[in-house]
């Protein structure tokens, strides 16, 4: 299995664990170029689009223009390469821990 079809596969578990839903959007003619191709919910966080890639790997710069695009008009969007950037940019985005961290954390 790719590494990036192993991240989404790891991250998608987390999210249901977390009592969340994890869509991916299929791409077609009509899609425009960069959007971010999974929709995440959270409990306490909302929804918010996330692109993942490949650990090291970057987006290109359609996809980078088209997440800070989203989030200059009020949306939540971010790239991930690993499940803890990805649990990094949810505390990032909402200014809080993502579910399931340790309420004793920082206490």
């Amino acid at each position: 299995m790719p590494a990036e079809s192993r991240l989404i596969t790891s991250v998608r578990k987390w999210v249901n664990d977390q009592g969340g839903k994890m869509i991916k959007i299929h791409q077609s003619a009509m899609s425009e170029l960069g959007v971010p191709d999974t929709v995440i919910m959270l409990p306490k966080h909302g929804m918010m689009m996330v692109e993942f890639k490949a650990k090291g790997k970057k987006p290109e710069p359609i996809q980078e223009f088209r997440i800070k695009e989203i989030n200059q008009h009020g949306g939540r969007a971010f790239c991930a390469d690993s499940l803890d950037s990805f649990k990094s940019q949810i505390n990032h985005l909402t200014n809080e821990p993502p579910a399931g961290a340790s309420e004793d954390e920082g206490v």
